[in-house]
């Protein structure tokens, strides 16, 4: 009985002919396409059909052929009749056609990506028409910069990757691989198996530096034998590269480069000068120097005379300075360097040798710094590979290397849209999501190249990345000593944090407390100590050890008898306890808030103060710090926005009286923190109003200064309100001398002649 094979679909043919092709690459069965009707036949007699308008209905008279169905399609039940559409076949034939000839897309891709006729930089030549004669004519200019694969620091790379990039188009015009290592041969090696015959990946055995120059010489070898010239390349100067080049081509060097080996020899000079060490010297220096070389491009003895003058400008000689760029000439009394330390100028023979041999330097190849070009195309294709062939993993064992780098070379030429365009000439699906993914990204990248040209865009990235260089300068300076060559090994290690700016995140919490004492001093003892939160109330009476004065008595109705350990509040007797267990339960109080504040009215000078010594007294200041976060006085928020002549005065008692319009128990202190709470609704206050608990003992380093009349007193409270202490800004000289000190001061708020006195003063106490 005759058995259906499938039913196939005549509207699901798009293009015959590369069905028929696919078709016969699989193997898969003798199948063919007509382009009248959708027939499929074979070359068994065994195999007949029937065909309508729609459908063709396959049969089979031979069991025996059927029992044997083709690779690419699934088995089938021959006892039931079934249908499937064409797609579904072609699925199963592109699946079969990949894995049968995966290997041979490799060389597809590969040629793709080395079509050069379509990427040659003929953009300037005379005759853009007959591309033949121009790349006989015209010598192009290319730049280079070859990455290897592996990490830099890695000495014995294996494999590593170099391309050569038209200057006009930015396309890769040639690339080259090259790889020590075979994943076969290493399969085999001490394994007494005979090696199975294959193509060797290997294709270098030098030595891993040696493949720089080795790859700019293949690929000009190359482009010559295609009939192309390089005219002149772009390179930095880490490699041999020209000494193994033809003469013919000009060697440039490259902008980006020449600046960065600058930068680095000048740090490098930077470890036996400190005058070099201040953070504007080493990049004004660099400036100096760039400026010249930009500024002179087309004109050789004009950019030596001038490069001749920048070290005399920077030591204070401007006899040979042009007034186009020093303004000394202008007025040479008020002349000032605007990022010298200072404001002036540079000194030191030695220095100054050092600087002059520099100069030196670029002075004598001042021919290789004209028409400087850039490599920046080339490092932005490094970085494509990476993302392809990423180096924390190894593909050079393989011709998979070759094939991702292939690839990056077809997206830097071809834009996202290239692997469509490969599986297109594979006669594979180019794929309707693939080629909608790579015209997003094509126009997405050409916004962003289009942004990031522009001049704004520019000096806004100069300003965050100068901003993020001084904020890790000034962390660094705070945290001291984190990181370093067996650095825990060593006997001092400097590991003391400089507090920061107080910034408020929105997380802190408001506690206010208050205090009533045997006395005014602050040496009196606490009596009654409460503290509230918004929902709990911290009240405690404390038994004093000395007697509480007549007047304390009458204001805060507390009195307490010596013979029976009595406390009483107004008469009436009220439970008071040791000063030491009230303290704990305070701290453990406060040590549930998360970031707490303590409010108080009249606290920096009064309640601190007297708080701060009872915790002292009892070993317990330093874990109460742990705990608190800051400290702000009310009465200074009501002197702000309260006008005297307007209140009457700023007592607590008025305000509560004026603001909230009740009365209550003053001096009470359960009474005082409750409605202290409230009046803060009324106040506005910052990170500005905050200032440390121990504020009055941070004040006290800076009185040998006081003395000295190297600050004022003003400026020692204030210093110790942002939180600091002489023995920090010390560690911040010590750390980064004047920078180190700079950094800290301006975060607080505090200008640069403040900046200048500690900087006097500490560098005596060195000497």
């Amino acid at each position: 009985m005759d058995k259906s094979i499938g039913n196939f679909s005549k509207t699901s043919i798009s293009d015959l002919n590369k069905i028929n092709a696919i078709i016969s690459m699989t193997n898969a069965g003798n199948f063919t396409v007509n382009d009248n009707l959708c027939v499929a036949v074979t070359e068994s007699d065994n195999v007949t059909y029937e065909s309508n308008d729609e459908v063709i209905n396959l049969q089979c008279t031979d069991m025996n052929v059927l029992c044997n169905p083709p690779e690419a399609l699934s088995p089938v039940d021959l006892k039931l009749c079934f249908s499937f559409g064409l797609s579904v076949l072609l699925i199963a034939c592109l699946y079969a056609l990949f894995n049968n000839n995966c290997y041979e897309l490799l060389p597809n891709l590969q040629e793709t990506s080395e079509e050069k006729d379509n990427v040659y930089d003929f953009s300037s030549t005379k005759d853009g028409k007959d591309s033949k004669a121009s790349k006989d004519l015209w010598k192009c200019i290319h730049s280079l910069n070859p990455s290897q694969q592996e990490k830099p620091y890695e000495l014995l790379n294996e494999d590593g990757h170099a391309s050569l990039i038209g200057i006009n188009t930015g396309k890769v015009v040639e690339f080259d691989v090259r790889t020590r290592n075979c994943s076969i041969y290493q399969y085999y090696i001490g394994k007494n198996e005979p090696k199975a015959t294959h193509e060797c990946n290997v294709n270098w055995t030098g030595s891993s530096k040696g493949m720089e120059p080795d790859m700019a010489c293949s690929m000009i070898q190359r482009l010559a034998e295609d009939g192309y010239t390089v005219g002149t390349l772009h390179a930095d100067n880490d490699a041999t590269t020209q000494s193994r080049l033809p003469r013919s081509i000009i060697k440039k060097d490259d902008k980006t480069h020449v600046k960065k080996n600058l930068s680095k020899r000048l740090y490098g000079l930077s470890k036996n000068y400190k005058q070099l060490k201040s953070a504007k010297v080493i990049p004004y220096i660099v400036r100096c120097f760039m400026y010249t070389i930009s500024k002179h491009q087309n004109s050789k003895q004009s950019m030596k005379t001038e490069l001749a003058t920048i070290v005399p400008h920077i030591f204070g000689h401007h006899e040979q300075c042009s007034p186009t760029w020093c303004t000394y000439v202008k007025d040479p009394t008020k002349f000032r360097f605007k990022h010298l330390p200072n404001g002036k100028a540079l000194s030191g023979d030695k220095l100054r040798e050092e600087l002059d041999k520099l100069a030196q330097n670029y002075i004598e190849r001042a021919d290789r710094l004209l028409n400087l070009g850039s490599t920046q195309s080339n490092e932005s294709f490094n970085n494509s590979v990476a993302s392809f062939a990423p180096k924390n993993r190894f593909y050079g064992g393989t011709k998979s290397l070759k094939a991702r780098v292939s690839s990056a070379v077809m997206q830097k030429n071809e834009g996202y849209g290239w692997l469509s365009k490969v599986n297109k000439n594979s006669l594979l699906s180019p794929g309707h999501l693939t080629i909608l993914h790579g015209i997003r990204k094509d126009r997405r990248r050409k916004q962003i190249r289009k942004t990031q040209s522009t001049t704004n865009f520019k000096r806004k990235r100069l300003t965050i990345k100068s901003k993020k260089l001084k904020d890790n300068q000034r962390e660094s300076v705070k945290e001291g000593d984190t990181y370093g060559g067996e650095i825990e090994v060593q006997e001092h290690i400097d590991t003391e944090t400089i507090p920061s700016k107080m910034k408020f995140g929105g997380e802190e919490s408001v506690v206010v407390f208050d205090l009533e004492t045997t006395g005014l001093s602050r040496k009196s003892d606490i009596t009654q100590l409460a503290a509230f939160d918004g929902t709990t109330v911290f009240n405690e009476y404390v038994s004093p050890r000395e007697v509480i004065s007549p007047k304390s008595s009458e204001i805060t109705g507390l009195t307490f008898d010596f013979s029976c350990d009595q406390m009483y509040h107004h008469g009436k007797p009220v439970k008071s306890r040791d000063i030491q267990i009230v303290l704990l339960e305070f701290i453990e109080f406060i040590s549930k808030k998360k970031k707490p504040i303590l409010f108080g009215h009249n606290i920096a000078s009064f309640d601190i103060p007297i708080l701060m010594n009872k915790l002292r007294q009892h070993s317990l200041l330093s874990e109460f710090m742990l705990h608190i976060y800051g400290c702000i006085d009310t009465i200074k928020l009501a002197r702000r926005k309260f006008k005297t002549k307007d209140i009457g005065n700023h007592k607590q008692q008025t305000l509560v009286t004026k603001l909230l319009g009740v009365e209550y128990d003053a001096h009470n202190a359960c009474a005082d923190v409750t409605s202290l709470f409230q009046l803060l609704a009324h106040f506005e206050y910052s990170e500005k109003d905050v200032f440390p608990f121990n504020s009055a003992l941070l004040t006290d380093s800076y009185i040998p200064l006081i003395r000295a009349s190297r600050i004022t007193k003003l400026t020692a409270r204030k210093l110790a309100h942002s939180g600091l202490c002489l023995k920090h800004l010390q560690l911040a000289f010590n750390r980064d001398s004047e920078n180190g000190l700079k950094s800290i001061l301006l975060e607080h708020g505090f200008n640069a002649k403040t900046v200048t006195c500690f900087t006097k003063h500490f560098t005596c106490t060195e000497e």
